[in-house]
C-alpha cells in the first residue's frame, strides 16, 4: 500500500532531521504554554517524536501560543509575540519543508517576492537580494511608491486563506494540519495578554499569529494574486513580507501604481498604512528594509546607506548591555555577554555589507562593543582601577585598549 504524504512527514526519520535542522536555532528559545524547553524535548527525543505521530494520527491539536508583550518605543505601549510550543514547531516546520518543496508551483516563489521565500536556482532571496534589486530597478527608475500593509498579518482572513489553500494544495492529507494550524490563538487567559491582544487589534478567528513557522510562507501564498497582478502590468515591485516599493518613470507612473495596489489588497481585505505610503522624486532617498535608497552624493549612481536613524537604533542594541542587571535579566553571565556581542557585530556586518557606508558603520561596532565591555567593568569596579590597567590587563579582560 502506497505511503502517503501525511505517512512521510510524521516517520521518524522525517521527524528526526526536522529537528536536527532545527535544533541550533532553538537552543535558548522560550518554551510554549507546556513549559518544556528545547533542552528537554531534546533529551526525550524518542518519545517526543513517537508522541507526535500518536496525535497526528488521533488527529493533530496545536496548542495555545503562549503570548508575550514585549514593550515599544513609548513604553506605555506593548506588542505581543506568539511562541508556540516546541513540539508543535516541529509539526510546524515538517510541513513548512514541504509547501517550500512546492514554492514554485504554488507560486509563492516569484520574482518580486523576496522574504520568507528560499532561493531558486535562477533567483536569490533575502534581505541582501531584495535591497539588490532596489538599486538596479531605481538606477533605471528613479520615481519610488513605498507602501506598508496595514496590520497585515493581524487582519488576514482565514476562511478565504483556507480556501485558496485547499484549492491549490494537492496534497489533501496534509490541508488538515496546515488548516489548524492557521486557527491558532494566544492563550488569553492572563487578563494583562487580553488587554496587549485588544490593543493590538487582535481579534479570535482572524489573522495569523506571528511566531509560527508557517505564517510568513502563508502570507506569501496570500499575496501571489497581488505579485502576479504587477507582474503582468510590467510594474518593478520589490516586496519582503508587508513592506514594498515599485520604481516608476514619472510621478504618473506612481499614482497608477499606487492606484492598483490599493485595488489588489482591497480584494484580500487588506489595505495600506497611510503613515507609510509616500512617494519620492528621483533626488530624494526613500527608507527600505533599514537603508536609505538614493543617490550618491554628488553623482547619478543609486545606492543604499546606512541613515544616522538606523545607525543610532543599531547603537542601542549595544548600549542597553551596559546595564548589567539588564544582561542577568536576559540570562547572561559575562561569556555569554561577550558571544552575545560577537553575534551582533557579525550579524550587523552580514545585513549591512552591501551599504555605501558600511565602513563607518564597521568601525562603530567595533568601538560599540568595547566601550559595552568597559562599561560593564565599570559599572562594577572603581573606574579609576580599570584606568590604571595595564595594556596586558586589557587585553586579557578583552577591554579595548586606551588611546
Amino acid at each position: 500500500m502506497a505511503s502517503t504524504a501525511l505517512d512521510r512527514l510524521i516517520s521518524v526519520a522525517n521527524l528526526r532531521d526536522v529537528w536536527k535542522e532545527y535544533k541550533p536555532r532553538a537552543k535558548g528559545s522560550a518554551p510554549g504554554v507546556d513549559g518544556i524547553t528545547p533542552k528537554q524535548f531534546d533529551d526525550n527525543l524518542t518519545q517526543r517524536i513517537a508522541l507526535i505521530r500518536a496525535k497526528v494520527v488521533d488527529g493533530y491539536t496545536f496548542s495555545a501560543l503562549r503570548g508575550v508583550s514585549v514593550p515599544k518605543k513609548d513604553p506605555t505601549k506593548f506588542r505581543m509575540i506568539c511562541v508556540p510550543t516546541i513540539q508543535d514547531r516541529v509539526v510546524q516546520r515538517a510541513l513548512l519543508r514541504v509547501i517550500e518543496g512546492k514554492a514554485t508551483r504554488l507560486r509563492i516563489a516569484n520574482d518580486v517576492s523576496f522574504g520568507f521565500v528560499k532561493d531558486t536556482p535562477d533567483t536569490k532571496r533575502g534581505t541582501t537580494a531584495a535591497r539588490a534589486a532596489a538599486i538596479r530597478h531605481r538606477q533605471a527608475k528613479p520615481w519610488v511608491f513605498k507602501a506598508d500593509i496595514a496590520a497585515f498579518f493581524d487582519r488576514i482572513d482565514r476562511q478565504d486563506l483556507i480556501a485558496s489553500f485547499r484549492k491549490s494544495f494537492q496534497l489533501r492529507s496534509l490541508t488538515p494540519l496546515v488548516e489548524a494550524a492557521i486557527a491558532c490563538e494566544v492563550d488569553d487567559n492572563d487578563p494583562r495578554i487580553r488587554r496587549v491582544l485588544s490593543d493590538n487589534g487582535i481579534k479570535r478567528g482572524k489573522g495569523l499569529r506571528q511566531g509560527m513557522p508557517l505564517s510568513p510562507i502563508l502570507s506569501n501564498f496570500l499575496l501571489r494574486e497581488f505579485d502576479q497582478a504587477f507582474t503582468a502590468a510590467r510594474y518593478d515591485l520589490v516586496r519582503y513580507a508587508d513592506d514594498l516599493i515599485i520604481l516608476a518613470s514619472t510621478r504618473e507612473e506612481c499614482a497608477a501604481a499606487e492606484a492598483l495596489t490599493r485595488a489588489e489588497l482591497s480584494k484580500l481585505g487588506l489595505a495600506l498604512s497611510e503613515q507609510k505610503t509616500e512617494t519620492r522624486a528621483p533626488d530624494e532617498p526613500v527608507e527600505f528594509l533599514g537603508m536609505e535608497l538614493g543617490l550618491k552624493p554628488g553623482t547619478s549612481i543609486c545606492c543604499l546607506t546606512i541613515s544616522n536613524q538606523q545607525l543610532a537604533k543599531i547603537r542601542e542594541q549595544f548600549t542597553k548591555f551596559h546595564d548589567v542587571d539588564l544582561a542577568v535579566k536576559e540570562g547572561l553571565d559575562l561569556p555569554k555577554l561577550l558571544r552575545r556581542l560577537e553575534n551582533m557585530k557579525s550579524g550587523y556586518r552580514t545585513a549591512y555589507r552591501v551599504a555605501d557606508n558600511f565602513e563607518a558603520l564597521d568601525r562603530q561596532l567595533d568601538q560599540w562593543t568595547g566601550n559595552c565591555i568597559t562599561k560593564v567593568y565599570t559599572s562594577m569596579f572603581d573606574a579609576k582601577a580599570i584606568a590604571k590597567l595595564t595594556a596586558t590587563q586589557r587585553r586579557f579582560l578583552l577591554l579595548p585598549q586606551q588611546v
